[in-house]
């Protein structure tokens, strides 16, 4: 497979509509998260850079919208920002709100359920800010790509970080 050009840990991948793949974010031990991200193919032998994001993030939440382009969320570097790649110009651009609290460890779920009112919006779920014990990473946050902003999508009982979550059954007004 084709080499990366930094090194990287805590990034996310996402594959695009084009089959390219996109890694964004993440560190080197003792490194800072950086802001970098690449695009890699099966075709070639190294990855190339592409636009970099507006803030460094290490394991951030990462899911494609329907439009090809593909939501970057949260990260451990403290943050409640969100990020849009553009696969057409390689560019990031911040989402015109924040979620409602600093997510680290997020996971994002695309909801792809025709006729429920959230057809085509992304679910967050979990990420605990750090050093806030149980109080954060309850809140669940719908993004809308047609608004670019979160919405309240209520709350779990127990908070979460580094887990997983698959769509199931989700009903939303």
């Amino acid at each position: 497979g084709p080499e990366m050009k930094s090194g990287r840990q805590g990034q996310s991948a996402t594959l695009l509509q084009d089959g390219q793949l996109l890694v964004a974010g993440g560190w080197r031990v003792g490194d800072d998260p950086t802001r970098t991200a690449e695009l890699c193919t099966q075709q070639t032998t190294s990855c190339i850079y592409t636009g970099d994001m507006g803030v460094r993030r290490r394991y951030q939440a990462a899911a494609s919208l329907r439009d090809g382009s593909v939501l970057v969320a949260g990260g451990l570097n403290g943050t409640d920002s969100a990020e849009i790649y553009h696969p057409d110009t390689g560019v990031f651009s911040f989402t015109s709100d924040s979620m409602t609290e600093y997510r680290n460890f997020p996971v994002a779920v695309p909801i792809t359920s025709p006729g429920n009112a959230a057809d085509g919006q992304v679910l967050i779920v979990g990420g605990v800010e750090q050093n806030s014990g149980s109080s954060g990473g309850k809140r669940l946050e719908l993004y809308n790509p047609v608004t670019l902003s979160f919405g309240p999508a209520g709350s779990m009982t127990t908070p979460r970080e580094q887990h997983s979550a698959t769509l199931f059954g989700v009903s939303v007004q």
